[in-house]
């Protein structure tokens, strides 16, 4: 059931919600190196440098893949939501 265009979101709200969500996973991503590098404590060797910029970057592919299916899976149900409406 739909509905209706009463609560239908509008493209500008849409968006400044993609935007913000984009903006803040970069945000989080950038400082993802510099958290886990954290864990190690105060006196970091190079090693452990390695290590946990290897782990954050791993994490990262991982976080834009996710969002990559994420989005793809929206426009899959967007596209089978139409046909529906249009059957009708």
């Amino acid at each position: 059931m739909e509905m209706g265009s009463r609560f239908k979101n509008s493209i500008v709200i849409r968006i400044i919600g993609w935007g913000s969500v984009i903006g803040l996973t970069y945000l989080n991503l950038i400082g993802l190196p510099g958290q886990i590098e954290g864990f190690f404590g105060e006196k970091v060797t190079s090693s452990q440098l390695v290590l946990a910029d290897s782990i954050a970057y791993v994490i990262i592919v991982a976080v834009l893949l996710l969002l990559a299916w994420t989005i793809i899976e929206l426009y899959k149900g967007n596209k089978k939501y139409n046909q529906l409406i249009n059957e009708r």
